[in-house]
């Protein structure tokens, strides 16, 4: 249970679901509880305290049907990762198509759907040594590579969507998206962004470390046109280049026409795209198109979100789950990062009508709710360093 308001603080129920917050001063709280595998109503309840106690705020908790398993791993993915690093010649990305067995064992079937900018990398064919193991709330854990560790992955509720943190030997930070193939009744083609509103949110490492956001269209062509762009200097100025000609294959991978460097993942619900892509000279690019159009309340961020960051310099990673109230308050239920610090202080988002997500404790923030409300990403400074943010229920 997250208490917000006045103070907050968290409390844990007893077997027969009794909890309770003392000592709390006069004033206006709300209370917002939180269970893997169970909904709540309500999310949460608004109270005040003036001068006595206040019983009886209740929730009735639902257990959600989907609990995860191992065979929802079972099945061919898409990889893409992303990794920011303090050794030259700053970062870097890979992608593949693997395969995990009934027991996790990751296989790669055709190694030609590898790419790495490293060229001395290679996957060959077959059991790659990677065994992942699911639990019953979605986490995931890895064994077999000496060279990975802090590994931590997370499943999002559709079963459809991986996204994972880790370290890559002493000096690289990474993080990874796994999108599932061959899901019943989903189609791709380029049509899926054809005549769409978006905006774009992407972290670059390398020669140049920063972070972007943009708005624009795309034409029935796939053609982007950028009509806003934003950096940590501020706002750019007009005309803005077409940057992509995206183009979608039945497998829901977004490439780029004309071969420029770009690959991205469609979701399996067409809203959304994960991509990397090489910007320039040793620069390195992780982003996400969110496609637009839709109208959002305060309260379409509320809810238990499951996060991961990658910062690029220096390299950091952070993963956890957060509790969002209908007001935007944000409690860490539990928070795990790449230099052992503490779990930060609540947190308040707010959401515009048309899903812009802004954190009035810091101006540079700036994020997107996917259109079905369930995705979403975030670019900001902290402390002087740029990173990404991805949410996911």
């Amino acid at each position: 249970m997250a208490l917000s308001g006045v103070s907050s603080g968290n409390a844990i129920t007893d077997a027969s679901g009794n909890y309770a917050f003392t000592g709390l001063d006069n004033g206006s709280y709300t209370i917002t509880p939180s269970k893997t595998g169970f909904t709540f109503s309500p999310t949460s309840s608004s109270q005040t305290v003036s001068g006595a106690n206040i019983t009886s705020v209740n929730f009735i908790a639902t257990s959600v049907a989907s609990a995860f398993s191992q065979a929802d791993l079972t099945g061919t993915w898409d990889l893409i990762q992303f990794k920011a690093s303090s050794q030259a010649p700053g970062g870097g990305w890979f992608r593949v198509v693997g395969r995990f067995d009934e027991s996790g064992h990751l296989i790669v079937d055709d190694n030609t759907t590898f790419q790495s900018t490293n060229a001395e990398d290679f996957v060959p064919n077959g059991d790659s040594g990677l065994v992942w193991t699911v639990d019953s709330a979605g986490v995931i854990t890895q064994t077999g590579d000496p060279g990975t560790s802090a590994f931590h992955a997370t499943m999002a509720s559709n079963k459809h969507l991986i996204i994972a943190t880790l370290n890559q030997g002493s000096t690289d930070k990474a993080i990874a998206v796994l999108r599932k193939r061959g899901i019943p009744g989903v189609t791709y083609g380029s049509m899926d962004l054809a005549n769409k509103t978006f905006t774009n949110h992407w972290l670059d490492t390398g020669a140049d470390n920063t972070w972007g956001y943009a708005a624009g269209t795309t034409t029935i062509l796939g053609d982007v046109i950028i009509t806003s762009r934003v950096f940590p200097s501020g706002p750019d100025s007009p005309p803005f280049p077409s940057p992509l000609d995206l183009v979608v294959s039945p497998a829901g991978i977004v490439t780029d026409l004309f071969g420029r460097s770009f690959y991205g993942l469609m979701t399996d619900d067409k809203k959304v795209v994960f991509y990397i892509a090489t910007a320039g000279i040793d620069t390195y690019e992780f982003g996400v198109f969110t496609i637009t159009g839709q109208t959002y309340t305060q309260s379409d961020f509320s809810g238990t979100w499951n996060f991961a960051t990658i910062r690029n310099t220096p390299p950091y990673w952070n993963y956890g789950v957060s509790s969002v109230d209908a007001a935007g308050t944000g409690t860490y239920l539990s928070f795990t990062d790449s230099a052992g610090s503490p779990t930060p202080a609540n947190y308040t988002r707010l959401l515009s009508a048309t899903g812009v997500i802004t954190d009035p404790a810091n101006a540079t923030a700036h994020g997107q709710l996917s259109y079905n409300k369930d995705i979403a990403v975030r670019t900001q400074t902290t402390s002087g360093r740029y990173q990404i943010t991805i949410g996911f229920k």
